[in-house]
C-alpha cells in the first residue's frame, strides 16, 4: 500500500525508484560527508591561472559581441567624461560607426538594451560603467572610470 502525500498516493514502485535515484546519487547515511557532485581543483597555477580564464572571457565577450567594440570605440572618442540618454538614440549614434554590417546587429533599442545589460561587467574592465534608469526611466548612463579594475579576486 502507498504512503498519503500532500499531491495524493504515490506506488510503492514510484517511491523506490525515487530511493534509488537518491541513493545512487551518494544521497545515503553511509557516504554523507563525501561530494555527491564531483569536485574539481583548482587548475594548476591557482589564482594567476583563475585570473587569465577571467581576462580570457572577458576579452572574448567583447570580441564576439557586435555591440561591444563599438561602443568602446564610441566612448574612446566622446569628449566628455560620461554619456546619457535613452537606448534609441544611442542605438543611432552607434548604428553610424558601425561598419561591419552584422546580421547579430540590434535592430532595435530592446534589443541593445538586453545586450548592454548582458556585457556591462565585461565593458566595465575595459574601463566604462553602464548604468540604467540613472536620470529618468529607461536611460542609459556610459561613465569613463577613472580607475580600470585590476581583475584580482577577493581573498
Amino acid at each position: 500500500m502507498g504512503s498519503e502525500c500532500s499531491g495524493g498516493t504515490r506506488t510503492p514502485q514510484v517511491h523506490s525508484a525515487f530511493m534509488a535515484i537518491i541513493l545512487s546519487a551518494g544521497g545515503n547515511r553511509a557516504n554523507r560527508h563525501e561530494p555527491s557532485v564531483p569536485t574539481s581543483p583548482l587548475p594548476s597555477g591557482g589564482r594567476s591561472a583563475i585570473k587569465a580564464q577571467l581576462n580570457d572571457a572577458n576579452n572574448q565577450a567583447i570580441e564576439y559581441s557586435p555591440v561591444a567594440p563599438v561602443l568602446i570605440s564610441f566612448m574612446d572618442g566622446w569628449e566628455g567624461q560620461s554619456w546619457l540618454g535613452n537606448s534609441k538614440s544611442l542605438l543611432e549614434l552607434l548604428t553610424k560607426k558601425e561598419t561591419s554590417g552584422s546580421h547579430l546587429w540590434p535592430d532595435s533599442a530592446k534589443r541593445l538594451s538586453n545586450e548592454l545589460r548582458r556585457l556591462a561587467p565585461d565593458i566595465r574592465r575595459h574601463g566604462y560603467e553602464i548604468s540604467f534608469n540613472v536620470d529618468s526611466r529607461r536611460s542609459i548612463k556610459i561613465t569613463k572610470v577613472v580607475d580600470k579594475p585590476d581583475d584580482s579576486l577577493s581573498s
